[in-house]
């Protein structure tokens, strides 16, 4: 699962949730001819994909007026808890 929080001055504004999985196996047959299917890149492409629907579902909120501009003053701080 994995948790962003966007806050501001210590206190949480918003939090995104997503519960992402990924299985990956391999057959020695497979090996040399899908050398780009590793568990490392399985990771990676899921680690991806949590972070473009975080944009998605970030910029769709702002869009919506969820952060307002005039009344932030400095950015907010983001944190990604896994």
């Amino acid at each position: 699962m994995y948790r962003i929080q966007i806050k501001k001055k210590d206190q949480i504004v918003k939090e995104y949730v997503y519960r992402e999985h990924a299985d990956s196996w391999m057959h020695l047959s497979m090996l040399f001819k899908m050398s780009d299917h590793t568990p490392r890149a399985t990771i990676h492409e899921l680690q991806k994909r949590v972070y473009m629907n975080f944009l998605h579902d970030f910029s769709r909120d702002f869009n919506d007026g969820l952060f307002d501009l005039e009344k932030i003053n400095s950015l907010p701080k983001v944190s990604i808890l896994n």
